[in-house]
């Protein structure tokens, strides 16, 4: 379990010139700014960090110096809060903050301003019970949107289990806060349960569901081939991208038996909590994976310089990750190794974050000084102890 962790001072390692001055850790004087379980984090206007707690819904803004300065949002019904955390963004002009909400939160998306006031309540209109990940807003109050889909009319018995599905999509929100075109839509099964009424147990080696925004066009991976599927947002393929990224490995018995070791070290099953009390001898059950490959990729980011940041799967946490930057037409411009999970490339920054070994969670960066590749470099030659 994670424990709560204070950050009394900032975290600062000299390196020496050749790499670079400090790594800095987001850190906080005050219960207010702490990070318990930081989400998403991305470089803000004025060169202020923004970092997601989905541990009490807050979005965290820090400075250039990684010194908490104030929390937009908070759990609640109220105008500016949120029910359950979803994602957030900037507007074009950058004066404003936005941010969604997940299964049961508020139907609609919320702006405020950069100091967390309420402006405004955008409306959807969309049916069933959906989340929303992943959001861009375009031009005309119109968004590129993650929808996620779940009901229990999908759910099928396997034997003496049950198989939940989920449906994901990809889709461009208009002006009134409909859907108006589906760009990418999939659907798999993502956990089991003894019960066909929740406490589903996620299953592992699930394709991805990455895409950026580049140029009114939308590039794609489920994390299944090395090429990249590029989208215009009438849903149509136009193109695609080959990488320099592994071919998906299948999954063996070996994985099978890790996974499921894994999780019988875990806290919750040791305790037999959540969905483990109700579910935990699913997994013994679970014999055969259902995906017979694992996914070569776990995320995709977009670089200031348009570039592509490719982050490799992470399933042995024994062993660094892999990162692949690469040009819009695939060509590699450099691979590193880190220990770090979650890079992204900023303009200022290069944001990461770092797990330690009772789980606990940081968010770090170092400032750019050099080229996108020079600075990922530089971060892979810091001791593996500081990434």
């Amino acid at each position: 379990m994670k424990s709560v962790v204070f950050f009394i001072s900032l975290a600062l390692l000299s390196v020496g010139p050749f790499y670079g001055k400090e790594i800095i850790t987001l850190k906080s004087d005050s219960i207010d700014g702490e990070l318990i379980y930081p989400g998403m984090v991305k470089e803000g206007p004025g060169k202020e960090i923004y970092a997601a707690d989905f541990r009490d819904y807050y979005i965290k803004v820090f400075s250039p110096e990684g010194i908490y300065k104030r929390r937009i949002g908070g759990k609640g019904e109220g105008p500016g809060q949120m029910k359950r955390m979803g994602a957030f963004g900037f507007a074009a002009d950058k004066k404003f903050l936005f941010f969604t909400e997940y299964f049961n939160g508020h139907r609609w998306i919320t702006f405020t301003d950069l100091h967390g006031n309420y402006k405004k309540a955008f409306n959807l209109n969309i049916k069933g019970n959906y989340g929303m990940g992943k959001t861009i807003m375009l031009p005309g109050n119109r968004f590129i949107a993650e929808i996620h889909n779940f009901n229990f009319n999908n759910i099928k018995k396997k034997s003496n289990y049950f198989q939940y599905y989920f449906s994901k999509k990809l889709v461009i929100i208009n002006h009134k806060g409909e859907i108006e075109k589906v760009i990418r839509h999939c659907s798999h099964v993502y956990g089991l349960s003894m019960v066909a009424t929740g406490a589903a147990i996620p299953i592992p080696f699930q394709p991805e569901f990455l895409w950026i925004q580049s140029e009114n066009r939308v590039i794609f991976t489920d994390g299944l081939s090395n090429k990249l599927k590029i989208f215009d947002y009438e849903g149509k393929e136009v193109g695609e991208i080959q990488t320099s990224l592994p071919e998906p490995q299948k999954v063996t018995k070996i994985d099978l038996g890790n996974w499921k070791k894994e999780l019988k070290e875990s806290v919750g099953y040791k305790r037999q909590a959540g969905a483990f009390k109700i579910s935990g001898k699913v997994i013994d059950l679970y014999q055969e994976s259902i995906f017979d490959k694992k996914p070569n990729v776990s995320d995709i980011s977009l670089t200031p310089d348009g570039n592509i940041l490719l982050e490799g799967p992470n399933h042995d946490k024994e062993k660094p990750i892999n990162y692949w930057l690469i040009n819009k037409q695939g060509k590699s411009i450099c691979q590193v190794t880190l220990k770090s999970h979650g890079v992204r490339v900023t303009g200022n920054y290069i944001l990461f974050k770092k797990i330690d070994a009772e789980e606990n969670e940081t968010v770090c960066f170092i400032k750019r000084e050099n080229s996108e590749k020079a600075d990922l470099l530089k971060l892979e030659r810091l001791p593996a102890s500081s990434q």
